[in-house]
């Protein structure tokens, strides 16, 4: 399988596998208030994760005054752009459920490395359930998987995978 940048807002599909390229994929360049979680006063830490074939994936973890009381909401954005781009979404989530949420650029995607593929992609959403379920700072028995657009099909990809974790 091979994949090709395109140019912006255009978008390549090949099966199953479908996103678009978008200008800003670095989350440092992104217009106020898609830097950060600071930018909106929500409480986050960087997370880089590792993968199995050594890409490095960019995350997000926005905590609740009491991360580890809080259940946690493992967020696989949609097609295009980065995990900046989600803030309104991790806001409004943030404040009217009071949940942590792990967000995460897939490879290719924000600050993380690499390119999408399909199988890589797969890749990407069992090393972030792994490793959320590591974390510390969270209870692993309250982690949910919410996805929306390609997010969707990671996050249904992962909950079949770890059916009997998530």
């Amino acid at each position: 399988m091979q994949y090709y940048t395109l140019p912006k807002r255009k978008s390549y599909s090949n099966q199953r596998v479908i996103y678009s390229t978008v200008p800003n994929r670095n989350t440092d360049i992104n217009s106020f208030p898609r830097r950060t979680p600071n930018d909106l006063n929500l409480e986050y830490q960087e997370h880089i994760i590792e993968t199995r074939d050594s890409e490095k994936l960019h995350a997000w973890l926005i905590t609740t005054h009491c991360p580890t009381i809080a259940p946690t909401i493992v967020y696989f954005h949609g097609n295009t752009g980065n995990i900046g781009h989600r803030m309104e979404y991790y806001y409004n989530m943030h404040q009217h459920l009071e949940i942590n949420i792990f967000t995460v650029d897939y490879r290719g995607f924000g600050k993380s490395t690499g390119t999408p593929s399909e199988r890589g992609l797969e890749i990407d959403a069992e090393c972030v359930v792994e490793y959320i379920l590591k974390l510390n700072q969270i209870d692993p028995t309250k982690v949910f998987l919410y996805g929306k657009n390609l997010g969707a099909a990671l996050a249904i990809y992962a909950a079949k995978k770890f059916q009997h974790s998530v």
